[in-house]
Protein backbone atom coordinates (compact mmCIF):
# COMPACT_ATOMS: atom_id res chain seq x y z
CA UNK A 1 0.00 0.00 0.00
CA UNK A 2 1.40 3.40 -0.98
CA UNK A 3 1.69 6.23 1.16
CA UNK A 4 -1.13 8.27 -0.82
CA UNK A 5 -3.77 5.29 -0.18
CA UNK A 6 -2.41 5.20 3.40
CA UNK A 7 -3.04 8.86 3.92
CA UNK A 8 -6.64 8.53 2.42
CA UNK A 9 -7.33 5.47 4.80
CA UNK A 10 -5.92 7.64 7.46
CA UNK A 11 -8.29 10.44 6.94
CA UNK A 12 -11.47 8.29 5.89
CA UNK A 13 -10.99 6.58 9.74
CA UNK A 14 -10.40 10.32 10.66
CA UNK A 15 -14.06 11.28 9.07
CA UNK A 16 -15.48 8.57 10.23
CA UNK A 17 -14.74 9.15 13.65
CA UNK A 18 -16.03 12.92 12.76
CA UNK A 19 -19.02 11.15 11.82
CA UNK A 20 -19.85 8.96 15.25
CA UNK A 21 -19.07 11.66 17.14
CA UNK A 22 -21.16 14.51 15.54
CA UNK A 23 -24.17 12.00 15.51
CA UNK A 24 -23.68 11.48 19.20
CA UNK A 25 -23.72 15.24 19.66
CA UNK A 26 -26.40 15.95 17.33
CA UNK A 27 -28.76 13.62 19.27
CA UNK A 28 -27.97 15.71 22.54
CA UNK A 29 -28.39 18.55 20.38
CA UNK A 30 -31.59 17.65 19.74
CA UNK A 31 -32.10 16.57 23.70
CA UNK A 32 -31.50 20.51 24.13
CA UNK A 33 -33.63 22.07 21.68
CA UNK A 34 -36.41 20.18 23.19
CA UNK A 35 -35.25 21.19 26.72
CA UNK A 36 -35.07 24.85 25.71
CA UNK A 37 -38.56 24.97 24.10
CA UNK A 38 -40.04 23.75 26.72
CA UNK A 39 -38.50 25.39 29.23
CA UNK A 40 -39.56 28.86 26.95
CA UNK A 41 -42.91 27.92 26.26
CA UNK A 42 -43.00 27.05 30.35
CA UNK A 43 -41.74 30.77 31.40
CA UNK A 44 -44.45 32.56 28.95
CA UNK A 45 -47.73 30.29 29.64
CA UNK A 46 -47.11 29.81 33.03
CA UNK A 47 -44.67 32.84 34.51
CA UNK A 48 -45.68 35.14 31.49
CA UNK A 49 -41.87 36.13 31.81
CA UNK A 50 -41.22 37.50 28.38
CA UNK A 51 -37.69 38.41 29.26
CA UNK A 52 -36.77 34.32 30.02
CA UNK A 53 -38.07 33.67 26.34
CA UNK A 54 -36.17 36.27 25.05
CA UNK A 55 -33.02 34.75 26.28
CA UNK A 56 -33.93 31.46 25.48
CA UNK A 57 -34.56 32.11 22.11
CA UNK A 58 -30.82 32.39 20.84
CA UNK A 59 -30.58 28.98 21.84
CA UNK A 60 -33.57 27.58 20.43
CA UNK A 61 -32.32 29.31 17.11
CA UNK A 62 -28.65 27.76 17.45
CA UNK A 63 -30.00 24.31 18.44
CA UNK A 64 -32.51 24.51 15.20
CA UNK A 65 -29.68 25.25 12.99
CA UNK A 66 -27.33 22.45 14.14
CA UNK A 67 -29.97 20.09 13.45
CA UNK A 68 -30.82 21.56 9.89
CA UNK A 69 -27.41 21.62 8.60
CA UNK A 70 -26.42 18.27 10.20
CA UNK A 71 -29.81 17.34 7.55
CA UNK A 72 -27.33 18.56 5.01
CA UNK A 73 -24.14 17.18 6.32
CA UNK A 74 -22.60 20.48 6.41
CA UNK A 75 -20.57 19.06 9.03
CA UNK A 76 -18.01 22.11 9.29
CA UNK A 77 -20.93 24.46 9.67
CA UNK A 78 -22.42 22.04 12.79
CA UNK A 79 -18.68 22.25 14.22
CA UNK A 80 -18.52 26.21 14.40
CA UNK A 81 -21.88 26.79 15.66
CA UNK A 82 -20.96 23.82 18.85
CA UNK A 83 -17.21 25.20 19.02
CA UNK A 84 -17.65 28.25 18.48
CA UNK A 85 -21.26 29.81 18.15
CA UNK A 86 -22.52 28.24 21.47
CA UNK A 87 -19.75 30.15 24.03
CA UNK A 88 -20.02 33.62 21.98
CA UNK A 89 -23.67 33.60 22.66
CA UNK A 90 -23.03 31.80 26.19
CA UNK A 91 -20.94 35.36 26.74
CA UNK A 92 -23.26 37.61 25.31
CA UNK A 93 -26.33 36.54 27.64
CA UNK A 94 -23.76 36.89 30.32
CA UNK A 95 -23.18 40.54 29.73
CA UNK A 96 -26.69 41.31 29.42
CA UNK A 97 -28.26 39.36 32.39
CA UNK A 98 -24.91 38.38 34.86
CA UNK A 99 -23.34 35.27 35.22
CA UNK A 100 -23.59 32.34 37.19
CA UNK A 101 -22.12 28.77 37.88
CA UNK A 102 -24.71 27.37 34.39
CA UNK A 103 -22.35 29.77 31.78
CA UNK A 104 -19.43 28.24 32.76
CA UNK A 105 -20.41 24.87 32.41
CA UNK A 106 -22.12 25.40 29.30
CA UNK A 107 -18.71 26.95 27.86
CA UNK A 108 -16.39 24.17 29.32
CA UNK A 109 -18.80 21.80 27.64
CA UNK A 110 -18.19 23.57 24.06
CA UNK A 111 -14.33 23.62 25.01
CA UNK A 112 -14.58 19.81 25.52
CA UNK A 113 -16.14 19.08 22.16
CA UNK A 114 -14.11 21.30 20.48
CA UNK A 115 -11.09 19.46 22.36
CA UNK A 116 -12.37 15.53 20.74
CA UNK A 117 -13.13 17.59 16.94
CA UNK A 118 -9.81 19.19 16.63
CA UNK A 119 -7.17 16.04 18.35
CA UNK A 120 -5.10 16.37 15.21
CA UNK A 121 -5.24 19.95 15.20
CA UNK A 122 -4.26 21.42 18.32
CA UNK A 123 -3.39 24.81 16.91
CA UNK A 124 -7.01 25.27 15.71
CA UNK A 125 -8.52 23.54 19.09
CA UNK A 126 -6.15 26.69 21.35
CA UNK A 127 -7.14 29.22 18.66
CA UNK A 128 -10.94 28.92 19.42
CA UNK A 129 -10.56 27.96 23.15
CA UNK A 130 -8.40 31.06 23.60
CA UNK A 131 -11.13 33.49 21.42
CA UNK A 132 -13.96 31.83 23.50
CA UNK A 133 -12.56 31.97 27.38
CA UNK A 134 -10.85 35.73 26.22
CA UNK A 135 -14.28 37.09 25.25
CA UNK A 136 -16.13 35.12 28.61
CA UNK A 137 -13.20 36.66 31.11
CA UNK A 138 -13.80 39.95 29.54
CA UNK A 139 -17.48 39.91 29.87
CA UNK A 140 -17.14 38.81 33.42
CA UNK A 141 -15.04 41.67 34.04
CA UNK A 142 -17.07 44.14 32.79
CA UNK A 143 -19.82 42.81 34.67
CA UNK A 144 -17.18 42.81 37.90
CA UNK A 145 -17.13 46.35 37.54
CA UNK A 146 -20.10 47.48 35.94
CA UNK A 147 -22.86 44.94 36.21
CA UNK A 148 -24.81 43.60 33.25
CA UNK A 149 -26.41 45.60 30.69
CA UNK A 150 -29.62 44.58 32.10
CA UNK A 151 -30.03 44.29 35.73
CA UNK A 152 -32.69 41.43 35.53
CA UNK A 153 -33.35 38.27 38.45
CA UNK A 154 -32.54 34.89 36.40
CA UNK A 155 -34.42 32.48 37.05
CA UNK A 156 -32.93 29.52 38.77
CA UNK A 157 -34.29 26.53 37.20
CA UNK A 158 -32.58 28.02 33.98
CA UNK A 159 -29.13 27.67 35.58
CA UNK A 160 -29.87 24.14 36.80
CA UNK A 161 -31.13 23.13 34.03
CA UNK A 162 -28.39 24.40 31.83
CA UNK A 163 -26.03 23.14 34.45
CA UNK A 164 -27.19 19.26 34.17
CA UNK A 165 -27.59 19.58 29.98
CA UNK A 166 -24.49 20.83 29.86
CA UNK A 167 -22.69 18.04 32.42
CA UNK A 168 -24.43 15.67 30.63
CA UNK A 169 -22.64 17.01 27.61
CA UNK A 170 -18.90 16.38 29.09
CA UNK A 171 -19.78 13.04 30.37
CA UNK A 172 -20.85 11.85 26.89
CA UNK A 173 -18.47 13.66 24.77
CA UNK A 174 -15.21 12.42 27.40
CA UNK A 175 -16.56 8.93 27.65
CA UNK A 176 -16.83 8.50 23.98
CA UNK A 177 -13.14 9.80 23.91
CA UNK A 178 -12.02 8.00 25.94
CA UNK A 179 -13.52 4.66 24.32
CA UNK A 180 -12.22 5.75 21.12
CA UNK A 181 -8.94 6.29 22.26
CA UNK A 182 -8.69 2.73 23.73
CA UNK A 183 -10.58 1.77 20.47
CA UNK A 184 -7.42 3.07 18.73
CA UNK A 185 -4.67 1.50 21.02
CA UNK A 186 -5.89 -1.51 20.82
CA UNK A 187 -6.29 -1.03 16.66
CA UNK A 188 -3.06 -0.04 16.93
CA UNK A 189 -1.91 -3.14 19.16
CA UNK A 190 -3.85 -5.69 16.20
CA UNK A 191 -1.79 -3.56 13.44
CA UNK A 192 2.03 -3.91 15.22
CA UNK A 193 1.18 -7.57 15.96
CA UNK A 194 -0.03 -8.09 12.26
CA UNK A 195 2.88 -6.06 10.89
CA UNK A 196 5.89 -7.97 13.19
CA UNK A 197 4.07 -11.37 12.18
CA UNK A 198 4.34 -10.29 8.68
CA UNK A 199 8.06 -8.73 8.55
CA UNK A 200 8.72 -11.98 10.38
CA UNK A 201 7.14 -13.65 7.54
CA UNK A 202 8.85 -11.76 4.64
CA UNK A 203 12.13 -12.27 5.88
CA UNK A 204 11.66 -15.90 5.85
CA UNK A 205 9.78 -15.91 2.72
CA UNK A 206 12.54 -13.88 0.93
CA UNK A 207 15.17 -15.92 2.24
CA UNK A 208 14.03 -19.05 1.07
CA UNK A 209 12.44 -17.72 -2.50
CA UNK A 210 16.29 -16.17 -2.98
CA UNK A 211 18.14 -19.89 -2.38
CA UNK A 212 15.43 -21.47 -4.53
CA UNK A 213 15.61 -18.96 -7.25
CA UNK A 214 19.38 -19.22 -6.96
CA UNK A 215 19.34 -23.15 -8.06
CA UNK A 216 17.67 -23.03 -11.24
CA UNK A 217 19.92 -20.00 -12.40
CA UNK A 218 22.56 -22.26 -11.56
CA UNK A 219 21.27 -25.25 -13.39
CA UNK A 220 20.53 -23.10 -16.35
CA UNK A 221 24.41 -21.46 -16.37
CA UNK A 222 25.91 -24.66 -15.66
CA UNK A 223 24.41 -25.98 -18.91
CA UNK A 224 24.90 -23.39 -21.12
CA UNK A 225 28.45 -23.24 -20.17
CA UNK A 226 28.64 -27.36 -20.83
CA UNK A 227 26.71 -26.50 -24.16
CA UNK A 228 29.90 -23.93 -24.97
CA UNK A 229 32.48 -25.44 -23.94
CA UNK A 230 31.22 -28.63 -26.33
CA UNK A 231 30.41 -26.67 -29.54
CA UNK A 232 33.90 -25.09 -29.20
CA UNK A 233 35.44 -28.75 -29.11
CA UNK A 234 32.78 -29.58 -32.46
CA UNK A 235 31.71 -32.21 -29.97
CA UNK A 236 27.20 -32.25 -30.31
CA UNK A 237 26.62 -35.05 -29.26
CA UNK A 238 24.58 -33.99 -25.37
CA UNK A 239 23.51 -30.65 -27.37
CA UNK A 240 19.93 -31.31 -27.01
CA UNK A 241 19.93 -33.06 -23.68
CA UNK A 242 21.97 -30.34 -22.39
CA UNK A 243 19.40 -27.79 -23.99
CA UNK A 244 16.38 -29.82 -22.27
CA UNK A 245 18.67 -29.45 -19.02
CA UNK A 246 18.81 -25.99 -19.38
CA UNK A 247 15.10 -25.58 -20.37
CA UNK A 248 14.10 -27.35 -17.79
CA UNK A 249 15.77 -25.40 -15.22
CA UNK A 250 14.16 -22.25 -17.16
CA UNK A 251 10.87 -23.81 -16.77
CA UNK A 252 10.72 -24.46 -12.91
CA UNK A 253 12.00 -20.68 -12.81
CA UNK A 254 9.24 -19.07 -14.45
CA UNK A 255 6.95 -21.60 -11.93
CA UNK A 256 8.80 -19.95 -9.36
CA UNK A 257 8.39 -16.43 -10.34
CA UNK A 258 4.54 -16.91 -11.00
CA UNK A 259 4.33 -18.49 -7.44
CA UNK A 260 6.02 -15.71 -5.76
CA UNK A 261 3.77 -13.28 -7.71
CA UNK A 262 0.92 -14.90 -6.29
CA UNK A 263 1.78 -15.26 -2.83
CA UNK A 264 2.81 -11.46 -3.38
CA UNK A 265 -1.05 -10.68 -4.09
CA UNK A 266 -2.46 -12.70 -1.49
CA UNK A 267 0.13 -11.08 1.39
CA UNK A 268 -0.70 -7.61 0.01
CA UNK A 269 -4.41 -7.69 -0.72
CA UNK A 270 -4.09 -6.63 -4.27
CA UNK A 271 -7.40 -8.88 -5.15
CA UNK A 272 -9.67 -6.99 -2.43
CA UNK A 273 -13.04 -7.24 -4.37
CA UNK A 274 -15.50 -9.46 -3.20
CA UNK A 275 -19.04 -10.23 -4.46
CA UNK A 276 -21.58 -12.96 -3.98
CA UNK A 277 -20.02 -15.99 -6.46
CA UNK A 278 -21.89 -19.15 -7.38
CA UNK A 279 -18.78 -21.96 -6.18
CA UNK A 280 -19.96 -24.06 -8.79
CA UNK A 281 -18.93 -21.40 -11.68
CA UNK A 282 -15.38 -20.58 -9.69
CA UNK A 283 -14.96 -24.51 -9.65
CA UNK A 284 -15.65 -24.85 -13.50
CA UNK A 285 -12.92 -22.26 -13.88
CA UNK A 286 -10.49 -23.95 -12.45
CA UNK A 287 -11.26 -26.96 -14.27
CA UNK A 288 -11.03 -25.19 -17.67
CA UNK A 289 -7.80 -23.99 -16.65
CA UNK A 290 -6.86 -27.02 -16.53
CA UNK A 291 -8.87 -28.68 -19.19
CA UNK A 292 -4.80 -30.77 -20.43
CA UNK A 293 -3.77 -31.53 -17.47
CA UNK A 294 -6.73 -33.33 -16.91
CA UNK A 295 -7.02 -34.83 -20.42
CA UNK A 296 -3.80 -36.08 -20.60
CA UNK A 297 -4.45 -37.70 -17.24
CA UNK A 298 -7.98 -39.70 -18.04
CA UNK A 299 -8.94 -37.30 -14.51
CA UNK A 300 -12.24 -38.04 -13.26
CA UNK A 301 -13.42 -35.30 -11.12
CA UNK A 302 -16.94 -35.58 -9.47
CA UNK A 303 -18.78 -32.55 -7.28
CA UNK A 304 -21.45 -32.15 -4.95
CA UNK A 305 -23.40 -28.84 -5.85
CA UNK A 306 -21.68 -26.07 -4.05
CA UNK A 307 -23.74 -22.89 -2.29
CA UNK A 308 -22.82 -19.24 -3.21
CA UNK A 309 -20.12 -17.49 -1.58
CA UNK A 310 -19.53 -13.98 -0.50
CA UNK A 311 -16.10 -14.16 -1.44
CA UNK A 312 -12.94 -12.86 -4.15
CA UNK A 313 -13.53 -15.01 -7.17
CA UNK A 314 -9.86 -15.02 -8.29
CA UNK A 315 -8.31 -16.23 -4.88
CA UNK A 316 -11.18 -18.72 -4.03
CA UNK A 317 -10.47 -20.37 -8.11
CA UNK A 318 -6.89 -20.29 -7.40
CA UNK A 319 -7.80 -22.63 -4.15
CA UNK A 320 -9.73 -25.06 -6.65
CA UNK A 321 -7.10 -25.30 -8.83
CA UNK A 322 -4.26 -25.55 -6.75
CA UNK A 323 -5.38 -28.45 -5.05
CA UNK A 324 -7.21 -30.61 -7.93
CA UNK A 325 -3.88 -29.42 -10.20
CA UNK A 326 -2.23 -31.39 -6.88
CA UNK A 327 -4.45 -34.28 -6.81
CA UNK A 328 -3.91 -34.85 -10.74
CA UNK A 329 0.19 -34.31 -10.30
CA UNK A 330 0.64 -36.57 -7.64
CA UNK A 331 -1.32 -39.50 -8.80
CA UNK A 332 -0.01 -42.85 -10.29
CA UNK A 333 -3.73 -44.34 -10.74
CA UNK A 334 -4.60 -45.32 -14.10
CA UNK A 335 -7.59 -43.08 -13.95
CA UNK A 336 -7.24 -40.27 -11.17
CA UNK A 337 -10.18 -39.24 -9.18
CA UNK A 338 -11.10 -36.35 -7.84
CA UNK A 339 -14.15 -36.10 -5.34
CA UNK A 340 -15.30 -32.62 -3.80
CA UNK A 341 -17.85 -32.83 -1.34
CA UNK A 342 -19.43 -29.93 1.21
CA UNK A 343 -21.18 -29.75 4.23
CA UNK A 344 -21.93 -27.14 6.95
CA UNK A 345 -21.12 -27.47 10.75
CA UNK A 346 -22.38 -24.63 12.87
CA UNK A 347 -21.09 -21.28 11.86
CA UNK A 348 -18.68 -23.33 9.14
CA UNK A 349 -18.51 -24.41 5.47
CA UNK A 350 -16.69 -27.50 4.91
CA UNK A 351 -15.16 -28.10 1.45
CA UNK A 352 -13.11 -31.49 1.20
CA UNK A 353 -11.57 -32.62 -1.70
CA UNK A 354 -10.19 -36.25 -1.43
CA UNK A 355 -7.94 -37.91 -4.40
CA UNK A 356 -6.82 -42.02 -4.93
CA UNK A 357 -3.03 -40.58 -5.61
CA UNK A 358 0.42 -41.25 -3.64
CA UNK A 359 -0.96 -39.71 -0.35
CA UNK A 360 1.47 -38.30 2.37
CA UNK A 361 3.04 -39.41 5.62
CA UNK A 362 1.30 -37.93 8.33
CA UNK A 363 4.48 -36.40 9.58
CA UNK A 364 4.54 -34.47 6.75
CA UNK A 365 0.89 -33.13 7.21
CA UNK A 366 1.82 -29.91 7.85
CA UNK A 367 5.62 -29.23 6.16
CA UNK A 368 3.58 -29.38 2.77
CA UNK A 369 2.19 -26.01 4.01
CA UNK A 370 5.02 -24.16 4.41
CA UNK A 371 6.68 -22.10 1.58
CA UNK A 372 8.61 -24.02 -0.92
CA UNK A 373 8.44 -27.37 0.92
CA UNK A 374 8.18 -30.19 -1.62
CA UNK A 375 8.64 -33.90 -0.76
CA UNK A 376 9.61 -34.65 -4.32
CA UNK A 377 12.81 -33.31 -6.25
CA UNK A 378 11.68 -31.77 -9.74
CA UNK A 379 12.75 -34.65 -11.98
CA UNK A 380 10.13 -36.74 -10.19
CA UNK A 381 7.06 -34.24 -10.11
CA UNK A 382 7.55 -30.89 -11.42
CA UNK A 383 6.57 -27.90 -8.71
CA UNK A 384 7.72 -24.74 -6.57
CA UNK A 385 6.39 -25.93 -3.12
CA UNK A 386 4.16 -23.28 -3.36
CA UNK A 387 0.77 -24.82 -4.55
CA UNK A 388 -0.09 -25.24 -1.25
CA UNK A 389 1.38 -22.84 0.80
CA UNK A 390 -0.82 -20.22 -1.45
CA UNK A 391 -4.14 -22.10 -0.49
CA UNK A 392 -2.90 -21.73 2.91
CA UNK A 393 -2.55 -17.97 2.65
CA UNK A 394 -6.14 -17.27 0.49
CA UNK A 395 -7.98 -19.78 3.35
CA UNK A 396 -6.38 -17.69 6.18
CA UNK A 397 -7.15 -14.56 4.91
CA UNK A 398 -10.63 -15.49 5.25
CA UNK A 399 -10.26 -16.84 8.55
CA UNK A 400 -10.48 -20.41 7.93
CA UNK A 401 -8.47 -22.99 7.89
CA UNK A 402 -6.99 -26.18 5.76
CA UNK A 403 -5.46 -29.68 6.80
CA UNK A 404 -4.81 -32.79 5.42
CA UNK A 405 -5.94 -36.74 6.08
CA UNK A 406 -4.18 -39.07 4.07
CA UNK A 407 -1.69 -41.77 4.77
CA UNK A 408 1.23 -43.03 2.07
CA UNK A 409 -0.53 -44.85 -1.00
CA UNK A 410 -4.09 -44.19 0.52
CA UNK A 411 -5.06 -41.10 -1.12
CA UNK A 412 -5.36 -37.57 0.31
CA UNK A 413 -8.59 -35.39 1.51
CA UNK A 414 -8.02 -31.77 1.79
CA UNK A 415 -10.26 -30.04 3.99
CA UNK A 416 -11.06 -26.32 3.74
CA UNK A 417 -13.20 -24.74 6.83
CA UNK A 418 -14.43 -21.19 6.08
CA UNK A 419 -16.91 -19.21 7.71
CA UNK A 420 -20.55 -18.87 6.56
CA UNK A 421 -21.30 -15.85 5.10
CA UNK A 422 -24.62 -13.98 4.23
CA UNK A 423 -24.73 -14.88 0.82
CA UNK A 424 -25.57 -18.71 2.19
CA UNK A 425 -28.28 -18.11 4.07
Amino acid sequence: MNIVSKSKVANSEVRTKDRELLIVIHKACVFSFVVAMSYAIYTVFVQGDWMNFMTTLPFILIFSLEIIFFKFKNTEAVKVLLVLGIPLLVSAETLCMGGDFSQSAILLACLAVGFVFFTDNKRRFFSIGIVNIAVYVAVLLYIRFYGPLYRLKDDPYDEIISFIVSASYLYFIFTMHDRDNAQLIQNLEKKNQKLLVTTQELERFTNIASHDLKSPLRNIASFLGLIEREFKRGDTSNLLSNLDYARNGAIQMHYLIEGILEISKVNQDLNPHKEVVDLNILLMNAINNLHQDICEKKAIITSAALPKYFTNPIEITLLFQNLIQNAIKYNQSVQPRIEIKITEEANLLKLSISDNGIGIEPKYHEYIFEHFKRLHNSSEYMGTGLGLSLCRKIVQKYGGKIMVDSDLGKGSTFTVLLPKTEAMA
